[in-house]
């Protein structure tokens, strides 16, 4: 679960041990959301402000990494059915489509998928 301060705690069922504490903000900007893979093996994190990080569970190491919500509060994480790929919204309007690729890092991307129209009042 996330915290306040930053960082992302990972718990193994079924005995609920702490396993490790991942720091998802180095400027310590508290966890607003969470959403774990469907496979398990993923965990994807997004800060009051927009950073959002997605954790390799196994290896407790950051595997991509965003500010396109920057600015804007992630009020939104969702993973593809296959875990392939999440989708994060934020109050601004954007989404951002975020694909994990194999392995640890490779073949990474992050882009905005869709940003609302403004609103005149």
């Amino acid at each position: 679960m996330g915290t306040s301060s930053g960082s992302l705690f990972l718990y193994e069922p079924p005995s609920w041990n702490l396993q490790r504490v991942v720091v998802v903000s180095d400027a310590g900007l508290p966890v607003s959301s969470v959403a774990v893979s469907p496979s398990g093996k993923f965990v994807v994190a997004a800060c009051a402000g927009g950073p959002v990080v997605a954790v390799n569970v196994h290896f407790g190491r950051s595997v991509l990494g965003h500010t396109l919500h920057a600015g804007a509060d992630v009020t939104a994480l969702v993973w593809s059915e296959t875990g392939a790929f999440f989708v994060s919204g934020d109050s601004a309007g954007r989404v951002v489509r975020s694909v994990i690729g194999g392995g640890l890092s490779l073949g990474n991307q992050s882009l905005v998928w869709f940003t609302s129209p403004s609103r005149s009042p």
